[in-house]
């Protein structure tokens, strides 16, 4: 990733990268072959925190540090920090604005990394997946996992790995 795509991508809160413990300390392993999307952050956060502030960092940590989601790009759907995804999406379903608004945000970011209608798009948790697909039906490729917190009332990170195994084999490995 260039130093002037990057400088750019700081202008949105939620940018991140698949490398733990901080990802802009090797820019030469971040790319945008493939995106990790969120549904919005819980807290607040600052460029390059996102998703590595959490309490399921660990699980993304070891799921994402491996071939070929290290060093992708990842971000959320929604820029506004809430801590109940239920909330979140009554307000995206009822407020066009709002919805249109982190729209417009998330293609800002795609257009910085040049991501295609072709690029991998893996979408943690089902609410994320749905919002997504609906406000961008032409990604041809978007698959998702069941966010973290699914699996935490199972207390399950063995599962979360092994799903996460099972879309891996989906993706483009790193050139």
């Amino acid at each position: 990733m260039t130093n002037e795509k990057l400088e750019k991508l700081r202008d949105f809160k939620t940018a991140s990268f698949a490398i733990w413990p901080d990802p802009l300390k090797n820019l030469l392993t971040i790319h945008g072959r493939i995106v990790i999307l969120g549904l919005n952050p819980s807290a607040k956060i600052s460029f390059g925190e996102n998703f590595h502030k959490g309490r399921f960092d660990h699980w993304y940590e070891e799921g994402f540090s491996q071939e070929p989601f290290k060093g992708s790009y990842m971000t959320d759907l929604i820029f506004e920090n809430e801590s109940h995804a239920s909330i979140i999406v009554k307000k995206w379903k009822k407020d066009e604005k709002f919805s249109r608004k982190n729209i417009r945000n998330l293609i800002k970011q795609f257009r910085i990394l040049e991501i295609k209608k072709s690029t991998p798009i893996l979408c943690i948790g089902q609410n994320t997946k749905r919002l997504f697909s609906s406000a961008f039906p032409e990604y041809e490729n978007t698959f998702s996992i069941n966010h973290p917190n699914s699996y935490r009332m199972k207390n399950n990170r063995k599962v979360f790995l092994k799903n996460l195994g099972k879309i891996r084999i989906q993706f483009p490995r790193s050139r």
